[in-house]
């Protein structure tokens, strides 16, 4: 690498007469030159664009502000509207849980009372059953007692016929 503390200055150019074509007094080539002839030529716009620029800055700070304090009351709006919401479902649900809770209730009452009733015509078909063989036995019974009268009276009967 090269160091510029033996490079040759350069030229001298007098600023006004680049610009204007008339000869003016040379400026060194400072930090602070530029910033006068900056200052000399753009001084007047650069102020109104400096305003220009703060207007516009506040201006989108101010609407930002808006939109985020809007925002805010959206946000706010939709959390009130979702928590009513959410209140509603759970008040629904209760409601629900509450007549699902009632109807197992009377279902179970209806079911103990129709398996009683079952018991109850089951026994009752039982002892009808048993009546009906204890019936059914006596005249089994019977039946065969008058067979068996009947069988010895044709016995008696062959016994006494002669051959």
């Amino acid at each position: 690498m090269t160091s510029n503390v033996h490079a040759p200055q350069k030229e001298k150019v007098p600023v006004s007469a680049s610009v204007s074509g008339a000869a003016a007094p040379e400026v060194p080539p400072k930090a602070d030159s530029v910033d006068q002839i900056r200052d000399i030529l753009f001084g007047a716009q650069m102020g109104e664009y400096e305003q220009r620029f703060k207007r516009l800055e506040e201006r989108l700070v101010k609407e930002n502000q808006m939109l985020r304090e809007k925002l805010e009351q959206r946000i706010e709006w939709v959390l009130g509207k979702v928590q009513d919401e959410r209140g509603q479902r759970e008040t629904e649900i209760s409601q629900v849980t509450g007549k699902i809770t009632e109807t197992e209730g009377q279902l179970n009452q209806a079911l103990t009372v129709a398996q009683k009733t079952i018991s109850g015509e089951i026994l009752h078909v039982r002892d009808e059953l048993h009546e009906q063989g204890k019936h059914f036995e006596q005249s089994l019974d019977h039946r065969g007692s008058s067979l068996a009268g009947l069988l010895r009276e044709l016995a008696d009967k062959l016994e006494n016929q002669p051959t």
